[in-house]
């Protein structure tokens, strides 16, 4: 995050709820979006923090990406829908459809890098 914040990214929003964590910023090139990514893998892998992961995703996605890039957020769309749905907190699973509306959208925004 500390990387991210000194290139101008500004994250807001409660770290620790639902809702995705809120990003801004008017620099995205490379070396942003490759750590946007990698945090928003990490996020998967910690328990509470899905929403930056999603927040991530809806961040990127109206965002310009090379191919690599795609790919892997759509494999951390697969593994973020993964761990929520099967989220030892029932609170957690039980917005499975809501974080894969969100995350499916975020994909569907970037499908023009496929064509």
């Amino acid at each position: 995050m500390k990387t991210l914040e000194d290139c101008g990214i500004v994250f807001s929003g409660t770290p620790l709820a639902d809702a995705p964590v809120e990003i801004d910023g008017a620099h995205c090139d490379s070396y942003v979006i490759i750590n946007l990514i990698e945090l928003a893998e990490a996020a998967v892998m910690c328990a509470g923090r899905i929403n930056w992961a999603t927040g991530v995703m809806q961040f990127l996605s109206d965002r310009v990406l090379y191919e690599h890039d795609y790919e892997r957020v759509k494999e951390l769309r697969d593994r973020i829908q993964l761990a929520v749905k099967f989220d030892p907190d029932p609170q957690v699973a039980a917005t499975f459809d809501t974080v894969k509306a969100l995350t499916d959208r975020a994909i569907a925004d970037l499908a023009w890098l496929e064509d």
